[in-house]
């Protein structure tokens, strides 16, 4: 997208809208997560990824009821300790 020429106010608790061109064309929505970081004295935002809670893993990801994911393998191995100790 490059420079766009729009400035935003940071309030009293430090917070900052982003622009709604810029979220739609980034497919940024309200609740989801964004990275912050900062390189050669810029912050840069992007979206945060979330992989298996057990591997990190980003490939085949299942949702679990609680919200975390778990992917197929990590799963497929849980299952199997699961049946050994029984």
């Amino acid at each position: 997208m490059g420079e766009t020429g729009i400035v935003r106010h940071i309030d009293g608790l430090g917070r900052f809208v982003i622009p709604k061109e810029i979220r739609n064309t980034l497919n940024i929505r309200a609740g989801e997560l964004l990275k912050v970081a900062v390189d050669e004295g810029k912050i840069v935002l992007s979206k945060h990824k979330v992989g298996c809670v057990i591997c990190g893993s980003l490939d085949d990801v299942i949702p679990m009821s609680s919200g975390t994911l778990i992917c197929r393998d990590c799963l497929k191995e849980a299952v199997e300790k699961l049946k050994i100790k029984e």
